[in-house]
């Protein structure tokens, strides 16, 4: 028996957002690893010193924790040589934290004719609340995906030259237990 166009372009829909589905469903997963490592991180750095040389108190908000790791490396010396890279590491993550915010609190609307993704967010500008959406391509949000693991390898190795600066041999010592149930953040074994 032969199907139908309409039944073919409903599979084809289907197939397309499975997929999908799948690729918010791995930017979900890897961002959680990612944001577990830079509180393991910002943690590291609080208990060296930086609760008296960056501010006294930890932030859950990830604009602060972004502020703390760009601070850490301009008032403590012991890391000042990681500020480059610091920086570096806070910069991609102001990148992806749109996209991350736009695919997992944002609805995905998939055109049925090109197959392009509209993303619809609601934002909150003072009192107000206002919508705001953009088209995206699977290839910009599999590249989404490919950047978030990106930087959670990134922010391993940012966490191991940390601890090595601060000579915290237990903090890398309990990173290598947990990066053995997260290969993605492995950090290198050192002899």
């Amino acid at each position: 028996m032969r199907r139908s166009i309409k039944e073919t372009k409903r599979e084809t829909y289907w197939k397309y957002h499975e997929a999908l589905m799948s690729q918010v469903g791995q930017i979900a997963t890897s961002w959680a690893t990612f944001e577990m490592l830079f509180d393991v991180l910002i943690s590291m750095i609080h208990r060296h010193g930086g609760d008296k040389a960056v501010q006294p108190d930890l932030s859950a908000s990830l604009k602060t924790k972004i502020a703390y790791l760009r601070k850490a490396p301009r008032v403590m010396p012991v890391v000042i040589n990681l500020r480059t890279e610091a920086n570096r590491f806070a910069d991609k993550i102001q990148i992806l934290k749109e996209a991350r915010h736009d695919c997992l609190h944002g609805i995905l609307l998939i055109d049925p004719d090109d197959y392009t993704v509209l993303v619809v967010r609601l934002r909150y500008e003072g009192p107000n609340l206002r919508t705001g959406g953009r088209r995206l391509t699977f290839e910009e949000i599999n590249q989404a995906v490919l950047a978030t693991m990106t930087l959670c390898e990134a922010g391993s190795t940012l966490f191991g030259r940390f601890a090595e600066a601060f000579q915290d041999k237990e903090a890398i010592k309990s990173f290598r237990k947990l990066a053995v149930s997260v290969p993605a953040v492995a950090i290198e074994q050192k002899d």
